[in-house]
């Protein structure tokens, strides 16, 4: 009976130390920045002048930190593959970084844990120059990771 409670206390041991090696392993994984990224086409920004929606469309982009720690947005960048295999494969027909905003928070900027930070794309120019075939992707490169963070802009979305 004793070597049988002590080979339950083994058992009992080692499943204990592999639940906690995997929440470790959890923990460590998920840690660190973890940013989100959204995309508006077809918005419009108020003059505040003449109290009138100015006339060019824009795509509003907003970003949020759901992470543990802070990370720098380094660029706002946008994509546009000719099919989903295309980006799949990362082979933009198309690609661009806005580096400056007329509004808002300049680029690079630091963004904490909870976050958000918010830019603009002018989508007439966008359209004009590059037309409307494909897939249009936008989104930020920041400092803590090698990849863009992507979202898809449906530029035929309407705003609600």
């Amino acid at each position: 009976m004793e070597q049988n409670s002590s080979v339950i206390a083994a058992w009992w041991g080692a499943i204990i130390a592999s639940i906690v090696l995997l929440w470790d392993i959890f923990k460590w994984t998920t840690q660190g920045p973890r940013i989100v990224v959204h995309a508006k086409p077809n918005m419009h920004r108020v003059n505040q002048l003449k109290g009138k929606l100015d006339e060019e469309n824009l795509i509003f982009v907003e970003v949020v930190n759901r992470g543990s720690q802070p990370t720098t947005i380094t660029h706002l960048a946008i994509y546009q593959y000719e099919s989903r295999l295309k980006k799949i494969l990362n082979k933009p027909k198309t690609q661009g970084a806005v580096f400056q905003q007329d509004t808002g928070q300049q680029l690079p900027h630091l963004l904490g844990p909870g976050a958000q930070w918010s830019g603009m794309i002018d989508q007439n120019d966008l359209t004009e120059k590059w037309g409307t075939e494909g897939l249009i992707y936008c989104g930020v490169l920041y400092s803590s990771s090698k990849k863009p963070v992507l979202t898809r802009v449906n530029l035929n979305e309407n705003v609600t």
